[in-house]
């Protein structure tokens, strides 16, 4: 969706899921406060995000994804 980028897109999905919980790393003072800029207004799940919704726990689990 226009005007929506990365950060705000990721938030939202993890924002739009019913009972969970997020836990978010960040690197530096900076990020943090990037992060917490996008949780005081928080995103509208952008149009058709939803539909990429899986269940696949080989996509969706990183233990289980190929190491390069």
């Amino acid at each position: 969706a226009a005007g929506v980028g990365p950060l705000e897109a990721c938030l939202a999905v993890g924002l739009a899921a019913p009972g969970e919980r997020l836990i978010i790393g960040v690197t530096g003072e900076a990020e943090l406060g990037q992060i917490l800029a996008v949780l005081d207004r928080p995103p509208a799940l952008p149009p058709g995000l939803a539909d990429l919704a899986s269940d696949d726990l080989a996509l969706i689990d990183p233990s289980r994804w190929p190491r390069g």
